[in-house]
């Protein structure tokens, strides 16, 4: 308890008080008093140098230790998952479930947050045509978003869904109720009856050999 360890520290403050008092004896006080008067010589320091190198030393560590850090998030370093299968249900939007399958980080938005891209041979290595799992600053959220042709590339606030208002920097900290699928009907968001994402990033130290292809 604080309590408790705040009165333990205080009692020799309060002994030595008792024995200043003289309520113990009169040789303690004196002992006492001889203590109250030693003075410590102060070293002698040159602050004009010791301050500011102290200053220069810390903020140096710090900048260091921020650069490190963004650094580390410029490459996805702090990701849990770089690579996600994702089940769409199709209750709301039968387009959805088509996107089912596997996306890879396949770059980094302004913000430095990561942009997820479906893994589809068949739309070519570029970003054209593809879904795409995004954050859109506008809705302060994560969408996926798909293009209406094969030409274009996705945006990420023209959603087809979207999790709640969030600012994480992981997609995978949301949990699955976390999601919701656009609602043609009801003309807003519903919550998605079925939505399913797991990680599938490949584990060199599983010591299981290559990974196998999954969506």
């Amino acid at each position: 308890d604080f309590l408790a360890v705040t009165f333990v520290s205080t009692l020799d403050d309060i002994v030595f008080t008792l024995a200043r008092e003289g309520y113990f004896s009169k040789k303690i006080k004196k002992e006492t008093d001889r203590v109250c008067r030693v003075r410590v010589p102060k070293k002698e320091i040159d602050s004009h140098l010791f301050r500011p190198l102290v200053f220069i030393i810390v903020s140096s560590l710090m900048l260091v230790g921020y650069v490190a850090v963004v650094s580390e998030q410029r490459i996805g370093y702090f990701l849990s998952c770089k690579s996600v299968s994702v089940q769409f249900g199709d209750e709301f939007s039968a387009s959805l479930g088509f996107f089912s399958g596997v996306y890879e980080v396949s770059h980094f938005d302004r913000n430095r947050r990561p942009v997820y891209l479906e893994t589809n041979a068949a739309a070519g290595s570029g970003r054209e045509g593809k879904g795409m799992f995004a954050y859109c600053d506008d809705l302060e959220a994560w969408t996926f978003s798909y293009p209406n042709n094969t030409a274009h590339v996705a945006d990420p606030c023209y959603w087809h869904a979207k999790s709640i208002e969030t600012d994480v920097y992981d997609m995978m900290t949301l949990r699955p109720s976390d999601w919701f699928a656009y609602g043609r009907l009801a003309k807003q968001p519903v919550p998605f009856q079925h939505f399913h994402s797991i990680c599938v990033d490949c584990s060199r130290s599983s010591g299981r050999g290559s990974c196998n292809g999954v969506g």
